[in-house]
C-alpha cells in the first residue's frame, strides 16, 4: 500500500523570493529548493532533517543551499501526525563580517 504524504502549501511570497535570486545560481537554488521540500514531505521528523534545522514551536528553518534558508511550519492533528506543511519563506543569508 502506498504511503500518503502530507500536502504542502507554498506561500505566494516564496515565489517572489525565488525570482529575486541571481541568474548565476537560480537553477541550482530552485533544484535544491524542490529537493528540500521533498525531504520535508517524505519525513518531517527525520533525524537528518531535524539535525540540520532550527526549531521554534511548530516553525523550522534550515539552510538548503549555500547562503539560502527555507522556513516552514508543520500543522499537526496530534503530536507527530502532520496534516500539512507550509513553506513560509526563502531567504538569502547575508554575512555581516
Amino acid at each position: 500500500m502506498a504511503t500518503t504524504l502530507p500536502p504542502f502549501n507554498i506561500h505566494r511570497k516564496v515565489f517572489s523570493d525565488l525570482q529575486k535570486i541571481d541568474d548565476e545560481v537560480i537553477d541550482e537554488v530552485q533544484d535544491e529548493f524542490c529537493n528540500f521540500i521533498d525531504l520535508i514531505q517524505e519525513n518531517p521528523y527525520s533525524p537528518d532533517l531535524l539535525s540540520r534545522s532550527q526549531r521554534y514551536r511548530s516553525k523550522y528553518a534550515a539552510q538548503f543551499y549555500s547562503g539560502f534558508v527555507i522556513y516552514w511550519k508543520l500543522r499537526e492533528e496530534s503530536p507527530g501526525q502532520v496534516t500539512s506543511i507550509e513553506i513560509l519563506q526563502v531567504a538569502k543569508v547575508v554575512d555581516l563580517l
